[in-house]
């Protein structure tokens, strides 16, 4: 028999049995639920982040693996069960239309970040920021162990994405939409999702202010691209498919490029929160078609548009049909596709490792060329943990052989209040050159009222020049990995010392043809 249609829930309601009080006082009981989780995640990002050693580490996602289930869902399942005194769980899973959404969220997936890498590229290339490079699954296995990314692997499929979108999506939405208008609860749950990034954002990220709240944009707009899935499908695991394979697929690209084109953390933020906006939109219409074409017909038990498309889809979809086979159906398209992705990635590019196996071609050659030294220089701003980068490109022409860097900065003078002195402690700047198959760095803190200084140099080896023909790039990257704050005679108490300046000079020797 045809369930009655409903505008409001799709024929999936959400998760409760017991009355609700008025919409103020209930929006704000869900409101001081997720402040409490804001809590708890600022204060274990706080005193983990110096344990952990930074994101991506071994210790970081197992510790994710055990604090997201603990605070996310922990939480609500204390408010649900001895405040609200509900009996069942505060998440509502349903069967409904289980194929074609999972099928929805494992390719809106692919191409959501498809999409991502295209405008992103593509806006770097046209503000001068980036260079091409290698993106495939051999540089990741460069970068890190084969357990480690399987860690991640499992932390991305089976903790991030299922986690937040049960916090989020069936909980957030669901409960704050028994109140409000579908889209109102939609904002709603964006917002708070795109806030709830704050604590790794600042304690592990180490944002400044400006960077973050430009970030804010990307992160609510993703949210609101899960909450329209979720929304339209009323199928919380098309939600948990699209977050968790999108979240994979970003971790493994960034592991995986050695890609210097994001000159600095300023010029990243902004390009990617409007890559973000344009990507998010796109995905958005497209989540509205399928609800409007299929899921709406589908629920209404009206022709939907298709075909036979459609009509193979719809009979997977098909309630009355066995639970395993629509189970086995989704699970076949989700290795289907997984395989196909897989398949392409690694074999997309040639593995930078390669290098050595590439013959220099007869015509190039670092003879008859004259040296030619060219300076530069700059002041920059940095704030505590953020870094700036310079790409020096060479050409078959115009070779780069040697870089040296001088890095200088003054330590920032005391200051006085309320009539008592704080003394500014020394800060620690790291200068790293790196270009190919070579890397010089070196790191060090000013003396106390005293200039830090800081040389490197970076020569490059023939043999690379010839087998590059040239054509390379050379990445400066000077990092203010700690910034001394202003501290009282007991050193108990002070004042925070948000950054400081630096001075950088560079002399580049190059290889020129004659003439």
């Amino acid at each position: 028999m045809q369930e009655p249609y409903d505008d409001k829930w799709y024929g999936v309601p959400p998760a409760g049995e017991k009355p609700i009080p008025p919409r103020g006082r209930y929006i704000a009981e869900i409101l001081a639920v997720i402040f409490i989780e804001f809590v708890l995640w600022g204060l274990y990002r706080y005193f983990t982040a110096p344990i952990y050693g930074g994101f991506g580490t071994w210790k970081f996602y197992v510790g994710h693996i055990i604090a997201a289930p603990t605070i996310a869902l922990g939480t609500i399942m204390v408010y649900w069960r001895f405040y609200r005194k509900e009996r069942g769980l505060p998440f509502r899973f349903t069967t409904k239309r289980l194929f074609s959404s999972i099928l929805v969220g494992l390719f809106a997936a692919i191409l959501w970040r498809f999409l991502e890498m295209v405008v992103y590229d593509s806006m770097a290339v046209a503000a001068g920021v980036a260079i091409s490079d290698t993106r495939t699954f051999y540089s990741l296995l460069d970068q890190t162990t084969v357990g480690l990314f399987l860690l991640m692997t499992f932390v991305q499929f089976f903790v991030v994405g299922p986690v937040e979108e049960l916090q989020f999506r069936s909980f957030v939405y669901d409960q704050s939409a028994r109140v409000l208008k579908n889209w109102q609860a939609l904002a709603l749950s964006s917002i708070l999702f795109g806030l709830s990034h704050i604590p790794i954002a600042l304690t592990v990220y180490k944002m400044p202010p400006w960077q973050l709240f430009v970030a804010e944009i990307g992160w609510i707009t993703a949210g609101a691209v899960f909450g329209a899935l979720y929304m339209w499908s009323r199928n919380i695991f098309a939600c948990m498919v699209m977050h968790a394979v999108g979240n994979w697929q970003l971790a493994v690209y960034n592991i995986s490029s050695y890609y210097p084109a994001r000159v600095n953390p300023g010029t990243d933020v902004v390009i990617g929160t409007l890559t973000a906006i344009v990507v998010n939109s796109v995905m958005i219409i497209i989540f509205y078609a399928i609800f409007r074409f299929y899921w709406r017909p589908l629920m209404r038990g009206e022709p939907e548009v298709g075909g036979r498309i459609t009509a193979f889809i719809k009979k997977l979809d098909d309630e009355r049909a066995p639970l395993q086979r629509r189970i086995a159906a989704s699970l076949s398209v989700i290795v289907l596709a997984l395989v196909v992705v897989l398949g392409v990635a690694a074999g997309a590019g040639t593995p930078s490792r390669a290098y050595s196996h590439v013959e220099t071609k007869p015509h190039f050659t670092l003879e008859d060329r004259i040296n030619l030294t060219e300076r530069d220089s700059g002041e920059v701003y940095l704030y505590e943990g953020e870094s700036f980068y310079l790409l020096l490109n060479s050409t078959a022409e115009s070779v780069i052989k040697e870089v040296k860097v001088t890095v200088t900065w003054m330590d920032e003078s005391d200051i006085r209040r309320l009539g008592r002195t704080y003394q500014n402690q020394p800060d620690t700047m790291e200068v790293e050159l790196s270009g190919p198959n070579v890397t010089a760095r070196d790191s060090g803190e000013n003396p106390r009222g005293g200039e830090g200084r800081l040389e490197v140099t970076l020569t490059l080896e023939d043999l690379t020049i010839q087998e590059l023909e040239g054509n390379y790039t050379v990445q400066l990257t000077v990092t203010l990995t700690d910034c001394g704050p202003y501290v009282g005679r007991l050193g108990m108490f002070g004042y925070v010392d948000d950054g400081n300046a630096f001075t950088y000079s560079l002399e580049v020797t190059y290889l020129e043809v004659k003439g």
